[in-house]
């Protein structure tokens, strides 16, 4: 009976043992994407004030912005306009 009970004590302890070491991999790469992602913002907010300026990175990036912004503008006045067409027919086909 002795016996048994050590085998299971020294098994709670490889458990135990390989449930810490399971924890601490896991918190260490929390660690890891924590600090990644501190320092994408820090990079991201020294080139939003062009303190950093990446020589492959045109400087007109403000007037692809604003082109990128009309196209979006465009497709949404282009869909609401072609589901306001839509609603009249529908509306004078059911009149």
């Amino acid at each position: 009976m002795p016996s048994s009970h050590i085998v299971l004590k020294e098994e709670t302890r490889m458990l135990g043992l390989m449930y810490a070491i399971w924890m601490n991999l896991n918190s260490f790469g929390l660690a890891i994407i924590g600090i990644l992602l501190i320092a994408c913002e820090i990079i991201l907010f020294l080139t939003k004030d062009e303190t950093i300026q990446w020589p492959h990175v045109p400087s007109n990036r403000g007037s692809k912005a604003n082109l990128i912004l009309k196209e979006l503008q465009l497709l949404v006045r282009s869909t609401w306009w072609f589901h306001r067409e839509t609603a009249q027919r529908t509306c004078l086909y059911l009149a």
